[in-house]
């Protein structure tokens, strides 16, 4: 049997696309003296939409349970045993790969990258001994982190600066990336890491990399000083922007002013 070129077709977007051609779901009404024609979608589609959207969130389910879980953990503080350690690890790969979204379908509330990252902080924060002695299991933890801020998932809405929320990923990269960075303080690509974590707007992401940091101090040595200048520079060059944010014209470029500064963190 020759196999068929054609891509599979969704059930139910084939189903969409019957009831779309269907007059009988076209109403005409009128407006301002015009004729027009409007299209409402059946109950037996709305139905199956509605099915269709729980099936889906159900199966995402781990990308909203998954960081819950682990900020309980952070927030509680008590070091995990070497079997739930190796559990937690084990879950990296189990996770679906999707996006949970709200109501409308416009923002994302739970990602991948929320809970991976999560995963992480957990293990560093919690299993430092552990991880210490895992180099391949620490360099995976790694490149999970590497990878989510070099392609983030989409941002959320209603996201602001001061707003307390602090189960994002980003959130949990800050409370992960300076125990890599503490590791080896030379490197750059942490440095980079910690600097454009340091440099987001979110200010619960800035107050748990700077928490977590100070904890590493002593392995930090004098990066922790120039780590607090940028955060320092950073503070004051938002606060510019945010009071021109009305004006024609910023005293202050921050997409020319923001690389150089970390670019200058990166080289020490």
């Amino acid at each position: 049997m020759t196999p068929s070129v054609f891509p599979p077709v969704d059930p139910f977007i084939l189903q969409r696309l019957v009831e779309l051609f269907d007059v009988a779901n076209w109403r005409q009404t009128k407006e301002g003296g015009n004729i027009v024609w409007e299209y409402q979608a059946p109950s037996r589609l709305l139905q199956a939409a509605a099915e269709r959207r729980a099936q889906t969130q159900g199966d995402l389910m781990p990308l909203l349970t998954v960081p819950v879980h682990c900020r309980t953990l952070l927030d509680q503080g008590k070091p995990l045993q070497e079997a739930e350690l190796e559990r937690w690890f084990g879950q990296l790969d189990l996770l679906p790969d999707g996006t949970i979204r709200d109501d409308d379908g416009e923002s994302a509330i739970g990602s991948l990258a929320d809970a991976q990252c999560a995963i992480v902080a957990v293990l560093v924060n919690l299993g430092r001994d552990w991880l210490d002695r895992q180099p391949e299991k620490a360099a995976r933890c790694g490149a999970v982190i590497f990878h989510h801020l070099a392609h983030p998932p989409a941002p959320r809405r209603f996201m602001f600066d001061r707003a307390p929320f602090n189960m994002t990923w980003e959130n949990f990269c800050a409370e992960a990336a300076p125990y890599f960075l503490a590791k080896d303080p030379g490197n750059r690509e942490w440095r980079a890491a910690v600097a454009e974590l340091a440099g987001r707007p979110h200010l619960p992401t800035v107050r748990a990399l700077f928490s977590r940091a100070a904890q590493v101090r002593a392995r930090l040595g004098p990066l922790f000083g120039q780590l607090v200048d940028l955060a320092v520079w950073v503070a004051a060059a938002q606060r510019v922007v945010d009071l021109n944010e009305h004006e024609a014209e910023s005293p202050l470029n921050w997409e020319a002013w923001w690389p150089v500064q970390r670019e200058q963190f990166v080289n020490g």
